[in-house]
């Protein structure tokens, strides 16, 4: 498990370069595919809470119990339900609660 987290947080990865590839080949299916293509998007919060080496980085999270992120996705399916693929993924501290979690390590700074 450290491995994976010495993986993520070294500068020479970026989660968005393994993601690239996959969002090139969905953007051909869809210049490619004859006729609509729906864009569903969908939007889920990520629980880190027990993750006691993400505490930094995570946000708020669901009633403010939480710890974590939110995860945006947006899939390119045909109306016939044929999936092209991932179009975009956006993973990020809830907007709402940035502000809480600088206060909440301000203070323990603090003590």
């Amino acid at each position: 498990m450290m491995g994976v987290y010495r993986l993520f947080n070294a500068k020479q990865v970026y989660a968005r370069s393994g993601f690239r590839s996959h969002r090139q080949r969905t953007i051909e299916a869809i210049a490619a595919h004859q006729g609509v293509v729906l864009l569903i998007h969908d939007s889920e919060e990520l629980n880190y809470t027990h993750c006691k080496a993400l505490s930094q980085e995570a946000g708020q999270i669901g009633s403010g119990h939480g710890w974590g992120f939110i995860a945006h996705h947006s899939l390119a399916v045909t109306p016939q339900g044929q999936v092209l693929g991932l179009v975009n993924q956006i993973s990020t501290l809830a907007a709402a609660h940035e502000e809480t979690l600088k206060a909440d390590r301000n203070a323990k700074r603090k003590r």
